[in-house]
């Protein structure tokens, strides 16, 4: 049962407080904290508890994934490669950059396997400057980016709706 939670540090009333602060981006950073379980589930019904669903990006990147592992790890990777040669100035170029990666990625498997399964990321980034980003980007939605507060989760509905 995949199970991926992102969330911004701190979230609810303190984040309110936090954001409120007129010295906020010199005085108190915030963070992003990124959690998944690790078990890789397989068509024949088993199951192997090693599997990786974390991913640091750089220095200011953490991505989660869920589902489909084929192509959501041939997305994380792709991206990789594409951001060793382009300039970042905001959590927007690096999530428009994902956006275009992992769906262009996802498209490839499309034509290439018969059905691959839905491919869910969260995109969790912290500027120089201490300010987060979380962001979803998803197959369902044609990996158009939703720009998220809080904590959140990906994964089967069951589990996600377990934490909610």
């Amino acid at each position: 049962m995949t199970l991926a939670i992102a969330a911004e540090f701190p979230w609810g009333e303190h984040r309110r407080i936090l954001d409120s602060l007129p010295f906020r981006s010199t005085m108190i950073d915030g963070a992003i904290i990124l959690a998944a379980d690790t078990r890789w589930s397989y068509d024949d019904g088993s199951v192997k508890n090693d599997g990786r669903k974390l991913w640091v990006l750089g220095q200011h990147l953490g991505i989660l994934l869920a589902g489909d592992v084929w192509a959501a790890e041939e997305g994380i990777r792709r991206l990789r490669t594409a951001g060793r040669t382009t300039k970042f100035t905001s959590a927007n170029d690096v999530v428009a950059l994902a956006a275009k990666t992992f769906a262009d990625t996802y498209s490839a498997h499309r034509q290439q396997r018969p059905k691959p399964g839905p491919v869910h990321y969260l995109l969790g980034f912290v500027d120089s400057l201490g300010r987060t980003a979380l962001a979803r980007l998803s197959s369902d939605g044609g990996f158009n980016p939703i720009w998220l507060r809080g904590v959140n989760a990906i994964g089967i509905k069951a589990a996600c709706d377990a934490v909610a």
